[in-house]
């Protein structure tokens, strides 16, 4: 008896072991997730959103005269759900810390440098990732 017993924990074994490696049990491979972002329709050069960057920059220019602001190319329209997060992650890549908390973007500003530097930075990004024409009428 003690002998069949051995012989069919062996069988036994070895049918589980067939079974996996038949069944491809592998370490699992680590996927790299994708982002994928959706290209939204360009914004009309004259729209509402063009003219309430105008109104922005000009407004800065007012502020701080000596102040110079690039002129920035669209890299990418963005959506209400969108703006939060695209904006700060553009603040900060542009040397002013931002955070994004309950739907909007704060930014901490010392003294008239900060600010300056600040508004600077907001029309950057403003013009890199506006928000699309229909949310601005």
């Amino acid at each position: 008896m003690a002998g069949q017993h051995r012989t069919r924990t062996a069988v036994s074994l070895g049918v589980i072991v067939a079974c996996l490696a038949l069944a491809g049990c592998t370490a699992p491979t680590a996927t790299t997730p994708t982002t994928t972002r959706v290209a939204h329709p360009a914004n009309d050069p004259n729209g509402p959103t063009a003219r309430l960057l105008a109104q922005d920059r000009a407004a800065v220019r007012a502020q701080f005269p000596h102040a110079k602001i690039p002129v920035e190319k669209v890299r990418h329209t963005v959506t209400l759900d969108e703006a939060p997060q695209v904006t700060a992650d553009c603040y900060t890549s542009n040397g002013v810390a931002a955070a994004v908390k309950d739907g909007g973007v704060y930014t901490k500003v010392e003294g008239t440098a900060d600010d300056e530097k600040t508004q600077i930075v907001r029309i950057i990004c403003e013009s890199e990732y506006p928000l699309m024409d229909k949310y601005n009428h």
